[in-house]
């Protein structure tokens, strides 16, 4: 199961590279503006944010405390980076299992709309039969 895990994550990430380079590409030119873009900071905060969650669930692995060793953060080109690759990765994953499951749900609400209709289609067969039947003993 593992190796069937890696090669899908392999998969994935090789077709969320042309999506990540596309975002860097566009927030590094609004970067070239005088104003700085909000495009380009949220995936510098996202980039950093992943990377101290990265370094928190590292340094949780091996045992070490929080306080034992300092990490400065990344610059903000490696930070863009890594935030825009990990949105491609998410988007990517989040498109891929989305889909099916929004597909599943319609698809359970259109079971459960075609049984509630068919029991009560049902319901009227067995009130016509249940009729039919009280007409006859009258006659």
């Amino acid at each position: 199961m593992i190796p069937f895990q890696k090669l899908a994550s392999l998969v994935i990430r090789t077709f969320s590279k042309p999506l990540s380079n596309q975002i860097k590409r566009y927030a590094l030119n609004k970067h070239r503006s005088r104003k700085p873009s909000f495009i380009k900071a949220a995936f510098v905060l996202f980039g950093n944010q992943y990377h101290n969650l990265e370094k928190y669930l590292n340094r949780k692995s091996i045992g070490m405390k929080s306080q034992e060793i300092f990490f400065k953060p990344l610059s903000d080109e490696v930070a863009l980076t890594k935030g825009s690759d990990k949105f491609a990765d998410i988007f990517v994953y989040a498109c891929i299992l989305g889909i099916p499951l929004i597909e599943l749900y319609k698809s359970q609400a259109d079971s459960a709309k075609k049984s509630q209709d068919q029991d009560t289609a049902l319901l009227q067969v067995q009130t016509v039969i249940i009729q039919t039947k009280q007409s006859k003993q009258i006659f």
